[in-house]
């Protein structure tokens, strides 16, 4: 009878996502991952097939436990949309950016599997921005298709994650936030700390 599990599922992908969110795929050997999820390497092959795999899974994991509680905590919660929605970009930024952006430019291109991943999450993420874009443009405080205003919202977010990554202070993401938020609204846009 083989050994219990030392660890879930779930502790052992919050572990995965860290490791690989600090340190980005390329940088992660497996003795990375042995210590970062206090597992053998053999293990780690058994459970997920390898470190693309568990790459892979990180990714969802992130989806489900960062990026949908972030739009379901946010995005929707008040009566206004813009207020939701500047309240969602300032507190995505953190010296980390965004573990998607992350993997997007480093390995988007060479992966098919993890491209797919990443853009599973970023359709996420337009979905939520979406709710918010139709709730401006239904009240007249934008212009344009909502479809097109989540998708210029989410390239303007991953824009910031990507500064966010750079290690900009926060008061300099919170300038540019702001460019971001009058060039949509224009003088209609006055942010709530």
């Amino acid at each position: 009878m083989p050994a219990p599990a030392k660890h879930s599922e779930e502790k052992l992908l919050d572990r995965a996502v860290e490791q690989f969110w600090v340190a980005g795929y390329g940088a992660t050997t497996i003795r990375d991952l042995e210590r970062a999820l206090d597992v053998t390497a053999p293990s780690i092959y058994h459970r997920w097939g390898g470190k693309d795999e568990l790459f892979e899974r990180a990714i969802a994991h992130y989806v489900a436990t960062v990026i949908e509680p972030r739009i379901a905590r946010y995005l929707g919660a008040s009566d206004e949309p813009i207020v939701d929605l500047y309240r969602f970009f300032r507190t995505a930024q953190s010296p980390r950016g965004c573990m998607l952006t992350t993997a997007a430019v480093e390995l988007g291109p060479r992966s098919s599997a993890v491209r797919t991943c990443v853009e599973r999450g970023l359709d996420v993420m337009r979905a939520g921005l979406h709710g918010e874009a139709a709730r401006l443009v239904e009240r007249d405080l934008v212009p344009g298709p909502p479809a097109d205003l989540a998708q210029t919202l989410l390239v303007d977010m991953q824009g910031l994650m990507v500064l966010s990554r750079l290690g900009l202070s926060s008061e300099e993401l919170r300038r540019r936030t702001h460019l971001v938020f009058v060039a949509m609204c224009g003088d209609r846009f006055r942010p709530r700390r």
